[in-house]
C-alpha cells in the first residue's frame, strides 16, 4: 500500500513539475474580439495539494543513518517526499518517505489492507508490514514510512524512532 502511495506521490510531484514548467511557456492570453478583454487563465498549481511541506532527507543525515545501520550509506535518490540511501556495494538500502496527512487519513490508509501489524512505542501509532521490512507511523501530522533491503527490523525501528523524534521536535 505504501509503495502504491509512493508511486502516487511521485506522480503528483511530476504533475506539479510539469504544471510549473508548462506555466512558464504559456501562450499569450486569448482576446475576446467583441469585448477586447483577455480570457481568464487558470493556475493549475492552485489545485494541486502538496504531499509534504518538508524534505524527508532533512529529517535525518547520512552520518546518522550510517551509524544506525553500522555501514556507510549515501543518499542516492532524493525527492521532497522520499529519500533512498544505499551502501557503496548496493547490498544495504533504506528508503524513507514522508507525507502530510491527518490522523484520520493515516488510519484509513492502514485500515485499507490487512498487511499491517500494530507496533507500540513508536510515534503516535505505528505498524509493521508483512515480513517486517517496512514500518509506517503517524506523528505530528505526518505519515512516515521506513523500508529496507538487507536491513534487519530492529535497525528499521531505530531509524523510524529517529525520524519520529525529528518530527516531534519540529512539530
Amino acid at each position: 500500500m505504501m509503495k502504491k502511495l509512493l508511486v502516487l506521490l511521485l506522480a503528483l510531484l511530476l504533475l506539479a513539475t510539469c504544471a510549473t514548467a508548462c506555466g512558464e511557456k504559456a501562450d499569450p492570453p486569448v482576446v475576446n474580439e467583441e469585448e477586447d478583454e483577455p480570457a481568464p487563465s487558470i493556475n493549475y498549481e492552485d489545485y494541486i495539494k502538496p504531499v509534504v511541506d518538508r524534505k524527508v532527507s532533512d529529517c535525518i543525515t547520512e552520518a546518522e543513518l550510517s551509524d544506525m545501520m553500522d555501514v556507510e550509506v549515501k543518499l542516492v535518490i532524493d525527492t521532497d517526499s522520499a529519500a533512498t540511501y544505499q551502501s557503496d556495494n548496493g547490498y544495504y538500502m533504506v528508503t524513507l518517505a514522508l507525507e502530510s496527512r491527518t490522523r484520520d487519513e493515516f488510519d484509513a490508509m492502514v485500515a485499507d489492507t490487512t498487511l499491517w501489524t500494530r507496533h507500540v512505542g513508536v510515534g503516535e501509532v505505528a505498524y509493521w508490514g508483512v515480513g517486517q521490512t517496512e514500518m509506517v507511523a503517524y506523528q505530528s501530522g505526518y505519515a512516515v514510512s521506513v523500508s529496507g533491503y538487507n536491513v534487519y527490523y530492529g535497525c528499521l525501528e531505530t531509524i523510524m524512532k529517529r525520524l519520529v523524534d525529528s518530527l516531534k521536535q519540529e512539530g
